[in-house]
């Protein structure tokens, strides 16, 4: 993987179907994580063998009762706040590309321009999220995180 021979540390969310690997024996997902109730978090602390990669797991539990996994390059202590971040990153992209804002279709190529376009927009951005009207891609974190043995 690209990021790993860069030396990029990477929190990137996987399936729950995803099969992870490590000493001979084949792992779904679902199943190392299955008894985490909603709220619950757990992560590996061994690295397991996903899609070639060797990365640490963590899950999280979500209210709709789905599992949120992560495959990370490093062991981290709060994986999800990291990848909390991240998220809250992605989505203030997805919003300036597409969902209302359309930043591209404006055809701008001054930088200044950018700029002060850019702050505006992000301006806005955060003050319809901070209204409520916009909630956008969030998860609870809970405070009864652990690490599996």
């Amino acid at each position: 993987m690209w990021l790993i021979r860069q030396g990029i540390p990477f929190w990137i969310r996987i399936k729950e179907s995803q099969l992870a690997h490590a000493q001979g024996q084949t792992h779904a997902m679902k199943r190392l994580f299955e008894s985490l109730r909603v709220g619950e978090s757990r992560g590996i602390r061994r690295r397991l063998k996903v899609s070639e990669c060797s990365v640490y797991l963590s899950a999280l539990r979500l209210d709709s009762g789905e599992l949120l996994i992560l495959a990370a390059s490093h062991k981290r202590a709060a994986p999800f706040t990291v990848y909390q971040r991240r998220w809250e990153i992605e989505n203030l992209f997805q919003c300036l590309k597409g969902r209302g804002f359309h930043l591209e279709s404006t055809h701008i190529t001054h930088p200044e321009r950018i700029s002060t376009m850019m702050a505006v927009i992000t301006l806005g951005f955060f003050w319809h999220t901070k209204r409520g009207s916009g909630k956008i891609g969030s998860f609870n974190l809970s405070k009864s995180s652990r690490m599996a043995a």
